[in-house]
């Protein structure tokens, strides 16, 4: 159902420009040459663009002692929870399972990221990358498969993807 809004309030992101909204003809909301006009004389700053963020005292940047200590636990938390996985798989703890070991991997995808922007200048494509990232996601499919799976397959990857990615972020062999 259509918003019953009046198609003349301000707009959000330009309400110190008191810039209204209006209908183009086909129904989609346009703003004019005027917003275009001021924001393109708007100071760019780091918060791109937002200039409501600027005196607000709000850090953007982020330790990566923090995202190291999000990737390390996050890490360990998957591992250990596919583990007890492949140990007692219940069917009926299935879904809580699955949507942990997502969070987690997503925890530390994320975490990673931040990692490799902080310490390495995204540079996604050294081989000890790749190939952490391929072990890890081999850890979180292996949650899913534990259903499926035998004990000792799951047990045998499991450790063998946790050692490879270990090894390559300590010794980083190309």
């Amino acid at each position: 159902m259509p918003s019953r809004k009046p198609d003349c309030r301000i707009c959000f992101d330009v309400t110190h420009f008191n810039i209204h909204r209006t209908k183009s003809p086909v129904g989609v909301r346009h703003y004019g040459g005027a917003r275009e006009t001021l924001l393109s004389k708007m100071p760019r700053n780091r918060f791109n663009g937002c200039p409501w963020l600027k005196d607000t005292g709000i850090e953007i940047d982020m330790d990566p002692k923090i995202y190291q200590f999000l990737h390390v636990i996050s890490i360990i938390l998957l591992s250990g929870f596919t583990f007890a996985i492949a140990a007692n798989p219940q069917k009926h703890k299935k879904k809580l399972m699955s949507v942990v070991t997502g969070i987690l991997g997503l925890v530390a995808l994320v975490a990673g990221a931040g990692l490799m922007s902080k310490l390495h200048n995204n540079d996604w494509a050294q081989g000890w990358v790749v190939a952490k990232m391929a072990c890890w996601l081999v850890v979180m499919g292996l949650g899913g498969m534990a259903y499926k799976k035998s004990k000792s397959f799951i047990f045998t990857v499991l450790i063998a993807a946790v050692g490879i990615a270990v090894f390559m972020v300590y010794f980083r062999p190309f």
